[in-house]
């Protein structure tokens, strides 16, 4: 099979002549050729529940709704499909809430509902290709389409994975109980075994049934599971211990337009979508500017619209890099009172404002967001970082990996928002101590909203969340460099070799995005995935090219170590 065809692949037949062709949705990526699927099969496994529950949800659950955590770990070895089965379904016991539906209905919390007919749906896919091309495509990045359009909508995801908002299903086959899959699964599960050997586990989850912490709470469970090892026996399910945002009430569904029942031919109306944008940057601080409103629901639903393609831009930071960088944003620290003065960052006594710390994520999340400014040419933009509020707090963490017993942890949302400002860039191009500022702003940022979180749990458990005040214009940035993902294994003979992860989620009407999501790497650097538009591919990757030569060059100019100092020294 070519490895990039020249023309879109032919629309496949109709699954129904051919209940072993995978029937890919329109839309679907270009480069298809290293993950071309011959048969995809699926069964249905029971969350085994015995008495029927309900969860209600958080402001911050409802806000991420419309949003898929596809996660991928591949391995070089074959995993054995029984033993995947019989695990999974002892995750799934142990995590009923991977079955439930959600609820929105006038009057009503919103809630996920689990029922004893519950079931989560796994499949079984095999590709045409081998092991080493799909790691290859992965690096090459175009194992994610290149067209992903805005207009409201979202990409198709990976054949990795298994769409929770797709209408297409094949071969499904019962495995106790009436198979059935229905929209509104918050969690999926695709098995695919490559020609010659190799496995990829993908798990994708709704955003509205947890972040990406439980995401992964859930890789490592079924893992140890699989290599018959200990692993907690379930979390806990009560939202409230675990938002800042509070629970959303009754009156919010109708006022926020949540009542699934309701079908609408087209968008919202302008006052409802005013309404509700309104409210979420009320809460969080952070949305979408009112002058856009007007134009996003003129927009809505419009056949006359003109999309924008967007593409993740994949950039490596290298350990050589990243110890470069981290290394220049702890002497630029050193420099911060004289710096403190010019900024007017937080007043009073410039020592009493010395940087004496910024970690290696500060500063790459501060290389991407002097990147934003000068790729957009918004120079005055401030940067919203997505923070992880467990073992922050009085928050609790998960209960260790290896606890039997543990049940601590809620399994959800468990995340606010920070934001980080910094005065306008003046610089004609982008500099390594606009980077520095950035991260010690970062840094302060961090250290000032976190201390205020247990007053803001407080409140938000008494039903009256903190409002957060108007954050301005915001990049949005996450991180999963905390997460041990090189760590994960589902057999004892190997561990994972590759990892997928991308978020997906509808973009923005007409008009642009440029989120990034950081995730590490397997040589101990990270990958910086950022979410732009299209034209933009070749100047993002120019600029990153050119601010980490600056680095790099400084460590060199700089002799590397000084004398006494260690990967140590600097957190590394």
């Amino acid at each position: 099979v070519c490895r990039q065809p020249s023309r879109r692949p032919p629309r496949p037949r109709d699954p129904s002549n051919n209940p072993l062709t995978l029937h890919y949705p329109t839309g679907i990526m270009r480069h298809m050729s290293m993950l071309h699927h011959v048969a995809r099969k699926r069964l249905f496994i029971s969350t085994s529940v015995t008495k029927a529950f309900s969860i209600p949800l958080t402001l911050t659950d409802v806000y991420l709704r419309d949003e898929q955590l596809p996660f991928a770990y591949i391995f070089r070895e074959t995993l054995s499909r029984t033993s995947l089965i019989a695990s999974l379904r002892e995750i799934v016991r142990r995590y009923p809430l991977l079955g439930a539906r959600s609820e929105f209905r006038m009057g009503k919390i919103p809630t996920l509902e689990c029922n004893v007919c519950d079931t989560v749906p796994m499949s079984f896919g095999r590709s045409a290709s081998n092991l080493e091309e799909c790691l290859e495509e992965k690096r090459s990045g175009s194992m994610q389409h290149d067209d992903w359009k805005s207009g409201g909508g979202a990409p198709t995801l990976s054949p990795l994975f298994d769409d929770l908002l797709s209408k297409e299903w094949t071969d499904r086959i019962d495995l106790g109980g009436e198979p059935r899959m229905r929209r509104g699964n918050v969690a999926t599960f695709r098995i695919t075994h490559f020609d010659g050997g190799g496995t990829a586990v993908g798990i994708n989850i709704s955003h509205l049934l947890g972040d990406a912490s439980s995401c992964f709470r859930i890789a490592e469970s079924w893992g140890r599971e699989m290599r018959g090892l200990r692993h907690p026996v379930r979390t806990s399910n009560k939202r409230v211990d675990a938002t800042l945002t509070g629970m959303v009430s009754p009156d919010m569904v109708e006022f926020l337009n949540l009542d699934d029942t309701i079908k609408q031919e087209k968008g919202l109306s302008e006052m409802a979508l005013s309404k509700a944008i309104g409210y979420f940057r009320g809460v969080f601080g952070i949305g979408i500017n009112a002058a856009e409103v007007t134009d996003l629901a003129d927009d809505m639903g419009s056949s006359h619209s003109l999309p924008i393609s967007h593409q993740y831009v994949r950039m490596n930071f290298s350990p050589k890099l990243v110890k470069a960088m981290k290394a220049y944003g702890m002497v630029h620290c050193s420099s911060m009172p004289s710096v403190d003065n010019d900024l007017n960052i937080g007043g009073g006594n410039s020592s009493q404002n010395t940087a004496s710390y910024v970690s290696t994520n500060d500063m790459v999340t501060a290389f991407g967001w002097i990147m934003k400014r000068y790729i957009t040419k918004k120079l005055d933009w401030n940067t919203s970082m997505v923070v992880n509020l467990r073992n922050r707090g009085g928050i609790d963490d998960f209960s260790c990996v290896k606890d039997g017993s543990g049940e601590a942890g809620v399994f959800g949302n468990a995340l606010t928002h920070i934001v980080a400002k910094l005065p306008p860039t003046t610089e004609a191009c982008a500099t390594m101590s606009e980077v520095g500022k950035a991260a010690v702003a970062i840094r302060r940022s961090l250290r000032k909203d976190v201390q205020s979180i247990p007053d803001s749990l407080y409140l938000s458990k008494a039903g009256r969340p903190a409002q957060a005040p108007d954050q301005g214009s915001c990049f949005s940035s996450t991180s999963w460099r905390q997460f041990p993902l090189w760590d994960i294994s589902f057999s004892h003979a190997s561990s994972v070799c590759g990892f997928y992860g991308r978020p997906s989620y509808p973009l923005p009407v007409d008009s642009e995005t440029y989120s990034s999501v950081l995730v590490p790497s397997d040589s101990g650097g990270c990958t910086y995935q950022m979410l732009a538009p299209s034209r933009q591919t070749q100047s993002i990757l120019r600029l990153h090219r050119q601010l980490s030569a600056q680095f790099l060059t400084w460590a060199e100019a700089r002799g590397g170590m000084k004398d006494g100092e260690t990967n140590a020294t600097y957190g590394l």
